[in-house]
């Protein structure tokens, strides 16, 4: 194993970063931009909708596109939260893959529209819309080709790209959201208010607007998921809302059982499960990450800290306080990133903060495997470090730019 010092690192460009000089990130861009390529052209060799290995291109992305075409022949929406009709209606699209659908009735808007395209033509759009929008909102934090290409390369983007989930739509509505709230509260509110299709991601938007007072923006928030939610009922029918609920105890089941395996998941239940713990305990460990992101958002958006440290703080307690955070919802974590760094860049760079960015920016590329290998699940500890670090800047250092 090599050390910092065999790779041309001291501790001392450890903590100030110096060590990501342009060469070294350019070189990191170019091995990443191959890797992505090849693994692209490998899903791509396949016979049909499918990869060499029989599994459908896009992954996820076929369980969307056969919910689409099954609503589009008139099957019911309500039938679709059952495990065995939603597979049966999907199959020609998963091929032997196994889904279930425990979105809300709001969700199959989103959906609705990608079985007008044939399926390539449907995958490119939905990935290729995803990534412009999130790439037009990282713009506009860090207006910057550097930051650009760092936000189009992040490991996060390209697992949910091969996925074909909708972690670039998130990243896009909740970083607009940010974008736009200091500026267009209501627009931002709207933004925000589309989050009612995936809700869980964002769990702790309602907490920082109401703390922050941003009354328009909780009215905009209001008005989108009250439409969004009438025109899912009067499009699926208010029984689908019933189903979705019962759902419930199917993601709470597979959760526990571990119908998914927890080297995907990267929340703070499935960390601990990894590591050994109980479903009590890890209900527990969880139960305390939720209470605390929830008490540190609050508080946070109650001061008058930073904006950019307020948005950043959300995104990465967000992502702590939900038990279902999987490896492709991630895209919104490097929205976090670059309202972290843009605030940097304004004050200036702390000991260790570039290369904690650099370090949460890579890690999803690795933290599947490692959990395979050593049980551990990294994203809540590099959330809990990178939220530490943010907040050593609630007082200035003497240097900081006014």
């Amino acid at each position: 194993m090599y050390g910092p010092h065999e790779l041309g690192m001291s501790a001392g460009q450890l903590r100030s970063g110096d060590w990501l000089s342009p060469a070294r990130l350019r070189m990191i861009g170019i091995l990443l931009t191959l890797a992505y390529g090849a693994t692209w052209v490998f899903l791509l060799s396949g016979h049909g909708p499918f990869d060499p290995l029989g599994r459908p291109v896009g992954s996820d992305f076929a369980a969307f596109y056969g919910v689409s075409r099954a609503l589009w022949q008139g099957v019911p929406a309500t039938s679709l939260y059952d495990p065995e009709a939603f597979n049966a209606a999907v199959r020609p699209f998963t091929g032997a893959m196994q889904y279930v659908w425990v979105y809300p009735p709001t969700a199959f808007l989103a959906y609705w529209p990608l079985g007008l395209l044939p399926y390539f033509t449907s995958l490119a759009v939905w990935i290729g819309g995803g990534l412009a929008t999130y790439l037009v909102v990282a713009w506009s934090i860090l207006p910057n080709r550097t930051a650009l290409l760092g936000a189009a390369l992040s490991p996060a983007v390209f697992i949910a790209m091969i996925h074909g989930h909708n972690g670039l739509l998130l990243a896009t509505l909740i970083g607009g959201g940010l974008v736009l709230l200091p500026t267009a509260p209501f627009t931002a509110g709207l933004l925000l208010g589309c989050a009612v299709v995936k809700p869980h991601l964002a769990l702790l938007v309602p907490v920082a607007l109401l703390a922050d007072r941003r009354w328009r923006a909780v009215a905009g928030v209001v008005v989108m998921a009250v439409a969004l939610s009438a025109i899912a009922t009067a499009a699926f029918g208010s029984d689908s809302w019933v189903r979705f609920a019962q759902s419930g105890t199917l993601m709470r089941s597979m959760l526990e059982m571990e119908a998914v395996s927890y080297t995907k998941i990267s929340s703070v239940f499935a960390a601990a499960r990894l590591l050994g713990a109980s479903l009590v305990i890890a209900y527990i460990a969880q139960g305390i990450a939720t209470s605390g992101a929830v008490w540190l958002v609050y508080v946070a958006w109650r001061r008058a800290l930073p904006y950019d440290l307020k948005a950043a703080l959300l995104i990465f307690a967000g992502l702590l306080a939900t038990p279902y955070v999987y490896d492709y919802d991630l895209p919104v974590s490097v929205i976090g990133l670059a309202f972290w760094a843009r605030e940097a860049l304004r004050t200036g760079w702390r000991p260790w903060e570039k290369s904690m960015l650099f370090a949460a920016w890579v890690m999803p590329l690795s933290m599947r495997a490692i959990a395979m290998t050593t049980h551990i699940g990294l994203l809540p500890a590099t959330l809990v470090v990178s939220i530490a670090l943010v907040l050593t800047r609630r007082e200035p250092i003497e240097g900081d730019a006014a």
